[in-house]
């Protein structure tokens, strides 16, 4: 390892004078001269990760000059940073433009060593509260801890910097073990005392981190300066600057860290220590190669600056995308919960894939925490076994439309709700949802008098933010917070082609305008030649074609830039999505045909779970299977769930590089991507095309660049045509400015003031609202005054307020419709039962009139029905939902409907149900389209309102509505032949085919079927069973496995207060029955001792134990008794094992062991 020398008295002297440093530092980075120079540094080292031939001719700067002053000015940062805390921002601003210009330096590696530059640019990254950053850098020098015998100094900074603690633990007891004579002659024996001091003091820094011991970091910090002492005593110089670095990010870490910020935040509450204690191990599926949550960023702290914790505020908050938004949801959620034991929260999210990826995120968390959450997903469809989960989810994460459904249908549940979230709130504003989602949030707030509220987004105006705290009854001066700290850099480019030739043209930066100057070449059409292996003829296509439209253009930038990094595609259309997909298929073959060399992501894996889906739900030859199979991924709304899912999986897991997807994805949801492509900007509404607005443009941009992941991302335009041109220029003058919004209800004020929308119009749309909301505050009758009085609290008062507008017309159309509605629905009993359906109140009549016609054959349907009734159940109910205005499909079908449901519901393979209606519906997109639209979703919802209405108007009691019609919506949804499948499916099971199978277990092994037995059942199922009894392996087993992991609930957790007063216990051992376990079981005699090891390669149970005798495995400790002591293990607890008690009598022994805490 090479180090630029620099004197010792430079480094080791105290600096007297704060103010002549501070003074020194921004004369030089704010100098002219040195601004110039490093602004050309940065602008060579951000063209060479794409060009092969950088231009010359544009520079002149001075390497060794620019490296003179820019360690003068890093050693000059990290005396300030060991002598105080720094809270300058000018400093701290310094620290990040020094990072910037090492990170630059690294890339060029221009008369120092890329790893002497990586390491002052994480190093400075971590002085200046970019952590994220920091951690991207020193993944540049990883060290592989199994090859490595004795780990240096830079290899345990390495995986620190990372947040890699345990991966350093282990790295750290290699380099405290003895030296083996004869196998370390090339170091001298002072090297090693010095290593393993650092050693120490990196092992004392992980006690800080993983359990909030104070006193370890005095330790680790004294055992660096003793380590740093020697390495001077001894010449060791080198080894002396990289420790004298480690000593001065010490401090600005500890200030952001867990403990420090949040340590004393909920004293006598335990559940608040476990939380920062899971947050330090780190999350995901494996805690040893996962990266501790050990800090807080800089956005998040300001959050907890301005009222985050004050559980009677609302707040407001504004960051960028990938700011940290997410954590601090997650703060605010925690903390309402350790505060409010018996409460639960609910997390907006508009978009299917936003709630799977918050899910996702929170999941491990909550689960370790004893805290169940939820996804629930959909519309008005309801299934009954929501109902079990609202009663036992901490935290629902679900979209708007089933939250209007809970509130209708079960606002009692609501009264414990002590905090909801909304994120991605700009969905107001969407003409389509807009209306729907404004008038529930009124009604939440008019009830929820006790409820807290807080709003995330990452494009809504100031002045937007304003209006949605008045509406609130907040302050904008105090719960308005805004910040636009972000970890990563954004450039924003354009292409357009000059001929054969694609150049990339940089928009105009403040921090970086030197980029303007530069056209560079980055794609070039080719003409190939290959001989056609069919036809046995010369071949010589063009690629890319532009001719062909924008398809082979997208393709073949998101070839060149995956290079760099992940890239996703943004097209408007599912169309240009399958249009771009098969381009880049066409590029990788014609490379293929011509021998060039492809790189490796393009092999993708058959392995992917994303890929064995796709193959069952789609079959192997749609194009999306044929994508994934190359290791591109396809994403938009016409894909089934569980194939979107896994997608969204293996891209956040690196297995994919490449995603070519609509705004199902690009909205809201953030993955590991460095470019983005933009392929199209406009999309067809009511024959026209229309550009997608400026605030939806920026925040699918938003996503380059991911923090922790990347230290930068680009936006590509692409531009083939005058229209393009116009699009790109409208959208980058708006990027700072995507000005103000209005909520939906406020556009139809405009419509219908100006004539462009008639009362009767707006009125059919309104209607299952003002259903709702007569239902819920039950007037005794209706006059203005009341309709004034709800419409007071909305926010398209409080828009039209600020614009001087009246809102008496919308008042007068809402006043009429709620006269009409309470003429024609005289009975507050029928007006509340109706609006639990979310339909109008004219398809709740027709439905109520078809019931009474069929009163006595639906009674005995409705409480005696089983598999066998199916045709008795779709001739009598199918009919009058399909005529409903809300129920009928966006697509033609001429075919037979109820035969296509039943073939759906008996769970007929896709490809199947296509070859059976092929005349009908000549693809899988177009199969997928209509299943999802009316099968999935219309269907459901028509089924369960007409369900609930007639047990309620035929006085059935709930016990006696037979099991089969009680689950019925839900096994239309997930097309499954009965109960017992869809409640598997419900828990997130993706194969339908897995499901049947796993509930054809259930019924054979029990006798009472319920779905309370049947979450028992499941939960017993481990990793082995998988294995053995359902023949999964690979991503499925892991999949599946964590499903019915996270399915349970644990009841120790409820009452684990801490872990000397839950220890000792004598526990069973589990899974002796696998892998002959029981042979060695057999040597075993009572009083032996077993050791405890934690297994951090169990792919499915991250807390997993193992147990070993004579060190051999014999099972693992119960999971519910793992996830309690587990995160006491990873903090440093030691365990110990007794064996208490054998049972040899039967086939397989079984063993009883007392375990404890060594002393």
């Amino acid at each position: 390892m090479t180090f630029l020398m620099t004197p010792m008295k430079k480094r080791c002297q105290i600096i007297n004078n704060t103010n002549k440093i501070h003074k020194n530092i921004l004369s030089l980075i704010n100098n002219s001269g040195f601004q110039d120079e490093t602004a050309q540094i940065r602008a060579k080292s951000i063209l060479s990760e794409f060009l092969e031939e950088i231009p010359t001719t544009e520079w002149n700067y001075v390497a060794r000059r620019v490296l003179r002053n820019i360690t003068s000015v890093t050693l000059d940062l990290e005396n300030i940073f060991r002598e105080k805390n720094v809270e300058n921002e000018d400093i701290i601003n310094a620290a990040q433009k020094c990072a910037l210009i090492w990170e630059a330096l690294s890339t060029l590696g221009e008369f120092t060593s890329k790893e002497f530059a990586n390491i002052n640019a994480a190093i400075n990254y971590e002085l200046a509260g970019f952590q994220a950053n920091a951690m991207c850098i020193a993944k540049k020098f990883n060290p592989d801890i199994y090859i490595t015998q004795k780990p240096s100094l830079l290899d345990m900074l390495s995986l620190f910097l990372q947040r890699r603690f345990f991966k350093l633990l282990y790295l750290c007891r290699k380099a405290l073990k003895e030296p083996i004579k004869g196998k370390n002659q090339a170091n001298p024996l002072m090297e090693e005392i010095i290593i393993g001091l650092t050693a120490k003091a990196f092992t004392e820094l992980m006690f800080f981190f993983l359990k909030g011991d104070f006193k370890s970091f005095d330790n680790a910090t004294k055992f660096l300066r003793h380590s740093r002492d020697l390495c001077n005593k001894f010449g060791l110089y080198n080894e002396s600057n990289l420790i004298l670095s480690i000593i001065s990010i010490l401090q600005p870490i500890k200030k952001r860290s867990i403990w420090y910020l949040l340590g004393d935040l909920a004293p006598g509450k335990p559940l608040w220590i476990r939380y920062l204690k899971l947050l330090a191990r780190g999350l995901g599926t494996s805690i040893f190669n996962g990266r501790s949550i050990s800090e807080l960023w800089k956005s998040q702290i300001y959050a907890i600056e301005n009222g985050l914790f004050n559980l009677d505020e609302n707040k407001f908050i504004k960051m960028p995308t990938s700011a940290g938004k997410t954590r601090i949801a997650e703060l605010a959620m925690v903390y309402s919960l350790v505060n409010y034991p018996e409460s639960k929260c609910i997390y907006i999210a508009p978009y299917k894939a936003l709630v799977s990826e918050i899910f996702q995120k929170l999941l491990d968390l909550f689960y370790d925490l004893g805290l169940r959450v939820s996804p629930i997903l959909g519309a008005y469809e309801s299934d009954e076994f929501e109902k079990i989960l609202f009663q036992e989810t901490h935290v629902i994460i679900i979209t708007p439309e089933k939250l209007d459904l809970l509130f209708r249908t079960s606002p009692k549940f609501f009264r414990d709700v002590r905090l909801i979230i909304f994120d991605e709130v700009h969905l107001l504003h969407d003409s389509s949802r807009g209306v729907k989602f404004e008038l529930l949030l009124t009604r939440l707030k008019r009830k929820l008098s006790n409820t807290r509220f807080l709003t995330l987004s990452a494009v809504l105006s100031e002045v937007v933010l304003e209006d949605f705290a008045i509406w609130f009854n907040s302050s904008p001066e105090k719960d308005l917070l805004i910040s636009n700290w972000r970890p990563s850099i954004q450039r924003f480019a354009r292409f357009d082609w000059f001929g054969v030739k694609g150049k990339l043209r940089y928009m105009p930066e403040k921090d970086l305008k030197i980029l303007e100057k530069f056209l560079p070449n980055i794609i070039t059409q080719k003409r190939y030649e290959y001989r056609n292996p069919q036809t046995g003829r010369i071949n010589r296509p063009l690629f890319p074609d532009i001719r062909k439209g924008k398809a082979q253009t997208a393709a073949e930038l998101a070839y060149k830039f995956s290079e760099i990094g992940a890239v996703l595609v943004f097209c408007t259309a599912p169309k240009s999505v399958k249009a771009t997909a098969n381009a880049l298929l066409r590029k990788l073959e014609i490379l293929t045909l011509t021998k060039q060399n492809i790189p490796s992501y393009f092999f993708g894996s058959e392995e992917n779970l994303s890929y064995i889906l796709s193959k069952e739900w789609l079959g192997k030859d749609h194009y999306v299977t044929r994508a994934l199979k190359k290791g591109i991924a396809v994403h938009h709304g016409k894909l089934p769930d569980p194939v979107r899912t896994s997608i969204e999986k293996d891209f956040r897991q690196n297995k994919l590089h490449v995603i070519i997807a609509t705004n199902t994805l690009a909205q809201g949801v953030n993955l590991p991507i460095r470019t983005i492509i933009i392929h199209s900007c406009r999309r067809y509404l009511d024959n026209k095309s229309v550009p997608i607005s400026p605030m939806d443009y920026w925040n699918i941009a938003g996503r380059a660049g991911r923090a922790g992941e990347e230290t930068n991302g680009l936006i590509i335009h692409i531009i083939i045509n005058p229209n393009d041109e116009k699009d790109f220029k409208f959208y980058y003058k708006k990027k700072d400015s995507l000005g103000m919004i209005r909520s939906a209800l406020f556009e139809k004020l405009i419509d219908l003031i100006q004539n462009r929308i008639q009362p009767e119009e707006l009125a059919t749309l309104l209607d299952p609202e003002i259903l709702a909301i007569l239902a819920e505050e039950n007037p005794d009758q209706i006059t203005m005054d009341f309709i004034q009085n709800i419409m007071s609290e909305s926010l398209v008062q409080k828009q039209a307020l600020r614009s001087n507008i009246s809102i008496s017309k919308l008042n007068n159309v809402i006043f009429h419709l709620a006269e009409e509605i309470k003429i024609k629905i005289p009975e507050n009993d029928l007006l509340s039962l109706y609006s639990t359906t979310g339909l109008s109140s004219d398809s709740c009549l027709n439905i109520h009139a078809n019931i009474q016609s069929n009163s006595e054959i639906l009674q005995d349907l409705l409480m005696n029905s089983d598999e066998r009734q199916l045709d008795d159940i779709i001739k009598f109910v199918f009919p009058s939902i399909l005529a409903l205005p809300e129920i009928q499909p966006r697509n033609e079908f001429t075919g037979n409907y109820i035969k296509l449901v039943k073939s759906w519901i008996n769970g007929f393979d896709i490809r199947i149900i296509l070859e059976e209606f092929e005349e009908y519906l000549n693809t899988y997109e177009e199969l997928g389209k209509f299943i999802d639209d009316l099968i999935k979703y219309k269907l459901p919802w028509g089924i369960s309102s007409y369900i609930h209405i007639a047990t309620e108007i035929l006085e059935i009691q709930p016990e006696d509505i037979s099991l089969f019609i009680k689950f019925f919506p839900s096994m239309v949804k997930f097309g499954v032949p009965n109960p017992i499948a869809c409640w598997a499916m419900s828990l997130g099971i993706p194969s339908r085919s897995l499901a049947i199978k796993i509930g054809i277990s259930f019924q054979e092994s029990q006798n009472e079927i319920t779905y309370e037995k049947f979450l028992e059942w499941i939960n017993t199922i481990s990793i082995e069973d998988l294995e053995n009894i359902y023949n999964l392996d690979g991503a499925l087993l892991e999949d599946v496995g964590k499903i019915i992991l996270y399915s349970g609930t644990n009841p120790y957790l409820k009452k684990y207060k801490e872990i000397n007063n839950f220890l000792p216990k004598i526990i069973d051992v589990r899974g002796i029955y696998y892998n002959n376990r029981k042979f060695i079981v057999a040597q075993i005699k009572l009083k032996d001792e077993v050791m405890i090891i934690r297994d951090y390669d169990n792919i499915v149970d991250r807390n997993a134990i193992g147990i070993k005798w004579s060190n051999q495995l014999i099972g693992y400790i119960p999971k519910e008794i793992a996830q309690i002591i587990a995160p006491e293990v990873d903090s440093g607890i030691v365990l110990t094992g007794k064996v208490v008690k054998i049972d040899k009598s039967k086939n397989i022994p079984s063993i009883k062991i007392q375990l404890s805490i060594s002393p």
